[in-house]
């Protein structure tokens, strides 16, 4: 019996362990559910901050593509203006072709004259000559469409000058020795000196 009675007491012993492992077990079952809302919690948690996330890389990609548009359209508008400068730089190379051909049209000597002719008439016609004085001119340009007043035109330091030629026989280039007759506001007259 004796070993009935030490039969009963490992017995019961067990009976007292398996009682633990159930209280622990059912402890465990009980804390479960809680771990698991926990757990689900967390991760609604993750859940939403991975949708916050997307919606940034979804803001990011539309920037993204705002900025490459603006950034075509920069470079449309600059292909554009780059056209326009080169346009414009034609159009001022043929402005200057022009401004070049203009310039071959008029020597040094015409332009000269038009600068000396432009001070002349700044200045008093007396400042340049008086009556009486001698001066040998170039003819410039002859006059002969008035048969009753032919004359050659000639410049002194700008200032018109008329000489008569009823002759007819002055040319432009000639060299003249003249005496002024009468000197007016902006231009001189002349005779010829036979010499």
């Amino acid at each position: 019996m004796a070993s009935s009675a030490s039969n009963g007491g490992t017995h019961t012993h067990h009976i007292r362990s398996n009682l633990d492992g159930l209280e622990d077990l059912f402890t465990f079952l009980v804390a479960v559910p809680e771990a698991l809302e926990d757990q689900n919690a967390r991760i609604e948690g993750l859940d939403e901050r991975i949708e916050e996330g997307l919606e940034t890389v979804e803001d990011l990609e539309r920037a993204y593509e705002s900025l490459l548009a603006n950034l075509q359209e920069a470079e449309a508008e600059l292909d554009e203006q780059q056209a326009e400068v080169e346009a414009l730089r034609e159009e001022v190379d043929g402005l200057r072709d022009d401004l070049d051909a203009l310039r071959g049209l008029f020597s040094g000597r015409v332009l000269d004259k038009e600068d000396a002719h432009v001070n002349a008439q700044k200045r008093d016609a007396t400042d340049i000559v008086n009556v009486g004085d001698t001066r040998t001119v170039v003819v410039d340009d002859t006059d002969y469409g008035d048969p009753r007043d032919p004359k050659a035109v000639a410049h002194i330091e700008g200032l018109v000058t008329f000489v008569p030629a009823p002759e007819k026989d002055l040319s432009e280039g000639d060299e003249v020795e003249v005496r002024i007759s009468d000197v007016g506001e902006n231009h001189a007259e002349a005779v010829r000196l036979k010499g």
